[in-house]
């Protein structure tokens, strides 16, 4: 009975893993314990997760913000994880450092680079566009798609 009630793993799964056992260990997991979970290959083996999962989680809990990770848990609890693919999390397109400039658009970096006030923005249209889309034809923000938006 309980492995037909267990969720299908994915990184929101994941990191609601991960910030428990940051809770329970009091220091955060320590310098040492993030560099020994920062493989996303090893994380994945432990957890039978993919790469990519693994990779998107780790970002959740590292380098993204608290409200960031939170609304992108709501929306995933919401729509599942029909709404935005694992590559697009993985890739640090919602870390408050991200920029986005490059090549020719280097001399754009200060405003291509993401703030809180940004990502916010970006999650709230990507739930309207998903809103605004008819149902048989939404399909999970990648990342090429979040970089357009």
């Amino acid at each position: 009975m309980a492995s037909q009630m267990r969720r299908k793993p994915n990184a929101f799964n994941l990191v609601h893993q991960l910030i428990l056992a940051q809770r329970s260990t009091g220091d955060g997991f320590g310098e040492a314990g993030f560099e020994a979970w920062d493989k996303a290959a090893t994380l994945a083996q432990a957890y039978s997760i993919g790469r990519q999962e693994s990779a998107a989680a780790l970002n959740l809990v590292k380098f993204c913000s608290e409200s960031t990770r939170q609304r992108l848990c709501e929306l995933v609890e919401k729509y599942g994880m029909r709404f935005i693919s694992h590559d697009s999390i993985a890739s640090n397109m919602f870390n408050d450092d991200y920029c986005s400039a490059n090549g020719t658009l280097e001399p754009w970096q200060q405003q291509l680079t993401n703030s809180a006030d940004l990502i916010a923005i970006l999650v709230d249209r990507m739930q309207a566009d998903y809103l605004g889309t008819h149902v048989k034809l939404r399909k999970p923000f990648n990342g090429v798609v979040v970089v357009t938006r």
